[in-house]
């Protein structure tokens, strides 16, 4: 239930039949118990925040009263859904400290902002060889081919509302 609907008639007593007049967005709302507005499926503020129905209020004479009300979504956070990395290798003998990506996540709320970390768990075998700077992936010490050819790490996104989403990934060395 979304909204208790109510009118006011001056006959006590006289039932009130509430409905939903037909138009764009009638078929996603019903009345219920009488007069409960429900919504029937999962509103999504990133794709429509007001929704505008027509309702009205009968009673048992016939007597009709049309009003237009707004539904306003509310926007809740939403987890990043996905996170990347620019690339996937990189060459052998770069600086220490060099940036080998650029980190970047995908969520359903736009101008998010996000926090990058390397975490453990499965795939952060060689997370200590690697800092994160802002957005910046960066390597420790400078890369042999020879002797280490390719890096499993583990990150984490998390939003401005405390909201995480992990990866893991595997980066290669040229």
């Amino acid at each position: 239930m979304i909204s208790e609907l109510s009118a006011f008639d001056p006959d006590k007593g006289d039932e009130i039949e509430f409905s939903i007049l037909p138009g764009e967005n009638s078929e996603l709302f019903e009345v219920r118990q009488g007069n409960q507005l429900h919504i029937l499926t999962t509103p999504d503020f990133e794709k429509q925040s007001n929704y505008v129905l027509t309702v009205s209020a009968k009673d048992s004479a016939g007597n009709e009263a049309f009003q237009q009300i707004n539904v306003l979504i509310q926007d809740l956070n939403e987890s990043p859904i996905d996170l990347s990395v620019s690339a996937s290798s990189f060459d052998e003998n770069i600086a220490n400290g060099s940036v080998v990506a650029k980190l970047d996540s995908s969520d359903p709320d736009k101008d998010d902002t996000y926090t990058y970390s390397l975490v453990p768990g499965n795939g952060s075998q060689n997370n200590n060889a690697f800092t994160i700077d802002g957005d910046q992936l960066k390597i420790v010490e400078s890369p042999d081919f020879e002797s280490k050819s390719s890096y499993a790490i583990r990150l984490q996104t998390k939003d401005s509302g405390g909201l995480t989403f992990e990866r893991s990934f595997t980066l290669t060395v040229n």
